[in-house]
């Protein structure tokens, strides 16, 4: 708001908004205030005066049967129905037509306004062009006034030269005498020297004299004396022109500049505005072509004489001067979860900030201590960028907060505040923004911008980074293709038996870690059967055994009860170590550590066979057995006396030969089985013999095997 003094006319009084509005009552105190009574409804600049046309239009639906429904498009509603002749004769009005009906507002400015704005006319919307003229109104108005006759002005305020009065009523003085003119004037004449009469139309016989001589700017008058002309001031011997601007401002418009050249002002309009000086009016930078120099999916509203705000459109975001589309923020997650594994949990950090990636920085020196420069370094070190306008943007509608000016992109200065606080912003809700920034050297703080990752993790009962998760060891097994013979078995199984079932269940125990063995597809035929104790002999429960654990030697306690041995290769390029590679009793290890949630698989070139189970003896088998040992025992003392005394009755000692034909073995016989050492029947010798080893081994498969001390991987329980 503006406030001015009424001038000539209206000494004492206040007006505000160049005039418009009269303050008629005052200091009316209030709790919190001072009010004012004025008299006329004050309109923001780019409200104006808009009295939009409202429109009904309507149009008929094509005539259709009566059984038929009848749907109006959106945005119109149904009128009537009107009875219609169909296109068939027998059928004469016998249709419906439906009569359907919209409402458009026709943008209109009301009386004495003008243009897209609808702004004032010149002169006010009760008296435009002050009543004496016409102004072109309208929406599509510009706002100029056509005057009168003896008018003229912006506003048509003024008189044409030669005119006077409140109605410019022409002068009627003679070439000899000068007309007081103007709305103010009188239209009296002042008469030349030599000359008198109303008109200033009868020339003296003998004129005054004046002594001493009047001034070139001043007249003789009757009684010798002088006066000065209009304008001037002075005794009339000297005269010298009058400082017009001095007075009420030359009668140049409140804040309009004035000058004055001789006996002639001219006024100026201040920036902003628009007019001869005498009265200027506001004007609206938005209606020009290029929509303000806003963007085209913006609006462009008059803040002010010749001072304008650009917003973006519904569905666009930027500063007004630039727009785009706005984008809406999308789970990542949602798209293929994310990049993560389908048994994972994605979670976009992203997504759930709450402001958008953006995020406030200040110097560890204090408030507003960061230059462009140091502005821009300090985003980079914190994995950042300087923030844009429109990221900023986005973190405000997303809820951003702060009153604290800072640095963003393109070296521009600006905050965002969700709601209205008169300490901050003036109480601006939005992007309070200070522009670009000149001087760089200036100190802020500093907004910064981050995109977050998508956060993935692997589901109860899985393992693995989320990219990559594991479930328990029947889901690795249903997973891998080349396991299919060996889960084609385990599912027989399972349908087969009590034990199958728990055998399935344990696969998928989460609670107990497990190391499983699996024969893969090239070595276990689909019209191959395994047993039930080949099934269990593949699994051994406890303890997720890796590969570097199966160390030479040693034994691995399996679900049925009896071992396995693992056995290692020795390294070809380092005879003195072994390799990585090793033996599960006769059967390679092809591929190994293969994690599970709930253990790990080692896969072998073929199945493996469970040995058969252990007898147990009855009592009477166990008394005849401890019988026989006693006669071996005595058997063996005999031949040992015999032996010596052989040996003490022949030079020649007694030797035991050895002799084996090639044909003997087959060729297929494992030779701990074929040859095994010979033992106590009751109870195992320590160390234990080794399990059955292969006695050839495929040609792929041809390593040197070396066998340790055996011992117990898992012991039972």
């Amino acid at each position: 708001l503006k406030a001015n003094c009424g001038g000539l006319d209206n000494i004492g009084e206040i007006f505000l908004n160049d005039g418009n509005c009269r303050i008629i009552q005052r200091h009316l105190s209030f709790n919190g205030g001072i009010a004012y009574g004025i008299d006329c409804l004050l309109n923001p600049p780019s409200l104006g005066g808009r009295c939009d046309k409202k429109e009904t239009i309507d149009f008929p639906l094509p005539c259709t049967f009566c059984t038929s429904s009848t749907r109006c498009p959106p945005g119109s509603k149904l009128k009537e129905v009107k009875k219609c002749d169909l296109h068939m004769i027998v059928n004469m009005n016998k249709g419906c037509q439906a009569i359907c009906t919209f409402v458009l507002w026709q943008p209109k400015c009301c009386a004495g306004f003008y243009g897209r704005d609808c702004l004032v006319c010149p002169g006010g919307n009760s008296s435009p062009c002050l009543n004496h003229g016409k102004c072109d109104d309208g929406h599509l108005g510009n706002g100029n006034c056509t005057c009168d006759t003896g008018f003229h002005g912006d506003a048509c305020e003024l008189c044409k030269k030669g005119h006077y009065g409140s109605d410019c009523t022409a002068c009627n003085c003679t070439e000899h005498g000068s007309c007081e003119e103007g709305l103010k004037g009188t239209g009296s004449c002042f008469c030349e020297q030599g000359w008198t009469g109303q008109r200033c139309e009868t020339q003296l016989a003998d004129g005054p004299v004046c002594s001493p001589t009047c001034s070139q700017n001043g007249i003789c008058k009757k009684n010798n004396t002088c006066v000065c002309k209009l304008f001037y001031e002075g005794d009339g011997i000297s005269c010298t022109v009058a400082d017009l601007c001095m007075s009420w401002n030359g009668g140049c418009a409140q804040g309009a500049k004035c000058s004055q050249k001789g006996e002639k002002v001219s006024c100026a309009c201040p920036q902003g505005h628009s007019g001869d000086g005498f009265i200027c009016r506001p004007i609206d930078p938005c209606s020009v072509d290029d929509n303000g120099g806003c963007h085209e999916h913006a609006t462009c509203t008059m803040t002010g004489p010749g001072k304008k705000k650009c917003v973006c459109k519904d569905k666009y975001i930027g500063d007004g001067v630039t727009c785009e589309v706005k984008e809406l923020l999308v789970n990542r997650c949602l798209q293929e979860n994310g990049q993560c594994h389908s048994d994972a949990q994605c979670t976009d950090l992203h997504y759930e900030d709450s402001t958008v990636g953006v995020f406030h920085f200040r110097s560890n020196k204090g408030q507003y201590k960061l230059n462009y420069t140091s502005a821009q370094e300090a985003c980079t070190a914190e994995g950042g960028t300087i923030a844009t306008y429109t990221q900023l943007s986005y973190a405000q509608q997303a809820g951003l907060n702060l009153c604290a000016a800072s640095w963003l992109d393109q070296a521009r200065v600006a905050y965002p505040t969700t709601y209205s606080n008169p300490k901050c912003g003036f109480g601006h809700v939005g992007i309070v923004d200070y522009g670009l920034r000149n001087n760089l050297s200036e100190t802020w703080d500093t907004f910064c911008y981050r995109v977050k990752e998508v956060k993935c993790e692997c589901k109860a009962g899985y393992i693995g980074d989320g990219y990559s998760c594991t479930g328990n060891l029947l889901q690795v097994l249903t997973e891998k293709p080349t396991f299919s013979n060996f889960l084609s078995q385990i599912l027989n199984y399972s349908q087969m038996s009590v034990s199958g079932k728990q055998f399935m269940k344990r696969l998928s125990n989460l609670t107990i870690q497990s190391t499983l063995f699996v024969p893969d597809n090239t070595g276990l035929y689909q019209n191959q059967t395994l047993t039930h104790r080949d099934m269990e002999y593949h699994l051994s429960e406890g303890r997720a055994l890796a590969l570097k654990d199966l160390t030479n030697g040693s034994r691995i306690r399996t679900r049925l009860g009896q071992s396995l041995i693992v056995l290692g290769i020795v390294d070809f390029l380092n005879p003195k170590a072994l390799s990585s590679s090793r033996f599960i009793n006769d059967r390679f290890i092809i591929d190994s550590d293969i994690l599970a949630s709930n253990g790990i698989i080692h896969v072998l070139q073929g199945p493996l066979k469970a040995p058969p189970p252990w007898t147990v003896l009855h009592a009477g088998h166990k008394a005849g057995m401890g019988i026989g040992v006693v006669l071996l025992v005595m058997l063996m003392a005999g031949a040992g006396f015999v032996g010596y005394h052989f040996y003490t009755h022949k030079t020649k000692p007694f030797q035991f030969h050895y002799f084996k034909e090639e044909d003997e073995t087959p060729p297929d016989c494992n030779p701990a089985i074929c040859n095994p050492s010979i033992v106590n029947p009751i109870y195992d010798s320590a160390p234990a013999p080794s399990e059955p080893v292969p006695s050839e081994l495929p040609e792929e498969d041809k390593h040197q095997v070396v066998e340790g001390g055996p011992y117990d991987l898992l012991q039972d329980c």
